[in-house]
């Protein structure tokens, strides 16, 4: 079965103080698994509480770092998600619309509500290969979990996904 994951990037807990509270796992989960994801995977540095949770169907991993949960799922292709405006000058992002997503074991990360994902260090890595935006109205960020579910949706419909994968 293809893995298809999405990280979600969170820095603090003030940067979540608009979901109503400090961990919203059930937002995130109720987001994407009905599009097909089935690991869900926080980024925790600062070591916040973060309730338990267990899903059958749906693994659940947090890492103090981004370049951590990279590097546990290297064999995987990664796709950063983050707002026009926050692409530094030097890196090319394809719009979602014209995006061909990897069929195989694949990892959907998305940069925190409040900041943006560290691309340029990521990319002297060499870790980027697919980076990806959402063209909003006067280029507004959306909420994570809204990104997340609008690149799901994009997924399964682009790849031709049947209602049962």
């Amino acid at each position: 079965m293809t893995e298809v994951g999405v990280v979600f990037y969170w820095e603090s807990e003030e940067e979540n103080r608009y979901s109503g509270n400090k961990w919203n796992l059930l937002l995130l989960h109720d987001t994407i698994k009905p599009l097909g994801a089935n690991l869900l995977i926080l980024i925790n540095p600062k070591q916040l509480p973060v309730p338990s949770f267990l899903d059958d169907e749906m693994k659940f991993e947090i890492y103090s770092s981004l370049e951590e949960a990279l590097a546990r799922h290297k064999e995987k292709e990664f796709v950063f998600l983050e707002s026009p405006r926050n692409i530094p000058k030097d890196l090319e992002a394809v719009p979602l619309t014209q995006f061909k997503h990897p069929r195989g074991d694949t990892l959907y990360i998305i940069g925190p509500d409040s900041s943006n994902l560290p691309l340029s260090k990521l990319a002297k890595k060499n870790l980027i290969k697919h980076l990806v935006t959402i063209r909003t109205v006067k280029n507004y960020s959306c909420w994570s979990f809204v990104v997340a579910g609008i690149a799901l949706f994009d997924r399964r419909a682009k790849l031709g996904c049947s209602n049962n994968s």
